[in-house]
Formats: C-alpha cells, structure tokens, sequence
C-alpha cells in the first residue's frame, strides 16, 4: 500500500478478467473511491501469474475471475500461491459462488463473491488487503502458501535433463529443427521432450510452459 496522504492508504488492485467491459466497469467503480486504485488490469491468466511474481507488479490483492480463456482462474490461483504469500487473492464469479467456493478455498484464496454484489466487493477488497484477512472457510495467505507448497513437493514432476535443455533452447528462440540439429536427435524426439515437459509443468500449450518453466528456474536461482 502507498501513503496517500497523512492518514489514507491506497490499495492497488490487480484485476484479472477476460471479459472486457468487466474490466472497465471495475475500473470505473474503483475509481470512485479515494483509498483503492487499480494497478493493472489483464485478462490472460498467465500474464497475471506473472505480475504477481514480479515484485515491481506485486498488486495489495488481487481480483481473480474463475472462468477465464485457457486457463482456469482456479488453477492461476493455485499457481501464485504455492509460489508466494504475499498477494492475497479475492475470487469472483458470475455464476453462483458455490460452485467455486470450494475449488477456490482449496487453491489458496482467502474469499471469493459474486460480480454482482459491488458493495461486498468494495467491502472484502478492504478487509483482505489491509489486513491478511480471510472469509469464513478460507486460509491467510501464509498457511495456504505453506499447505500447498507441501502437496506440491509431493508429487512435482522434475523435467529430465533432455526436456530442460529443449525448453532452454526453445527459450532461446530455436525452432524443433534446429534444435534437432543441434542435439543430433530427430524432430519427433524433441516433440516427445516437448509434449512430456509441458503434462510436467501443467500447461495447456508451449506458450505457458516455457513461462512456468521460466519462473521455476527463477525461483531456484
């Protein structure tokens, strides 16, 4: 939070939605109140796991849409807080919250309310950022961060050393044929390497896998 003035702080929120006019009108609605401020906005999931990993990007909380292109909001919860406690995550939804509630609890977010409900949003944006808290059924950001990095630990995946080198390669922006080449392996081997490296990571596409991959490797530096 930044000193606004002598005694107003402003939380800056990171909201994630893929549905324009979402976006907009959450803009709009924040902006009309002195103590909140949207920090960005973004409607990729991956995008916003990676904001929120960058301490330059890191949002007072987040606003998190559970049904978002490519990847479920449920999953980019998951994803940032095994890899950190210090953004606190507000779900919400369009549909009935007992359909995600659960999902999302268990995914470390410490709330979740519906799209239609702006005054609890404004209410919950307040509570959860200012002060750790939580919604009945849901964990702090530090027992959820620990509970699943535990899980995790158990049953992660480590690449081998031939799909790492192919992601580094890929990273670098060679193609499968070159990496073919330079490798002194078929393309269909590298595809393999590519195809088991992504079920791994838990990514949909090369796209996301390459960012995980990425991220990964920063955090053991």
């Amino acid at each position: 939070m930044i000193l606004k003035s002598k005694d107003l702080y402003v939380i800056h929120v990171g909201v994630v939605d893929n549905d324009s006019l979402t976006l907009k009108a959450l803009e709009a609605l924040f902006a009309r109140f002195d103590d909140i401020a949207v920090a960005w906005v973004d409607n990729s999931g991956v995008e916003a796991i990676r904001r929120c990993l960058d301490l330059h990007q890191q949002p007072d909380i987040v606003l998190l849409d559970m049904s978002l292109t490519g990847m479920s909001g449920v999953e980019v919860c998951r994803r940032i807080r095994r890899e950190t406690s210090e953004v606190p995550i507000l779900a919400m939804t369009a549909f009935s919250i007992n359909q995600y509630a659960n999902a999302v609890s268990l995914a470390g977010a410490q709330g979740i309310i519906g799209k239609d409900d702006m005054t609890t949003l404004i209410q919950s944006v307040r509570r959860i950022a200012q002060g750790n808290m939580y919604m009945d059924g849901f964990e702090n950001t530090v027992t959820a961060h620990i509970r699943i990095m535990y899980e995790t630990s158990n049953d992660r995946k480590e690449l081998s050393d031939e799909e790492s080198e192919v992601m580094a390669k890929l990273e670098q922006g060679l193609s499968t044929v070159q990496i073919s080449s330079d490798l002194k392996v078929s393309v269909s081997t590298i595809k393999k390497h590519i195809e088991r490296a992504k079920q791994k990571l838990g990514a949909e596409s090369l796209r996301q896998a390459l960012s995980f991959w990425r991220q990964s490797n920063e955090h053991k530096s």
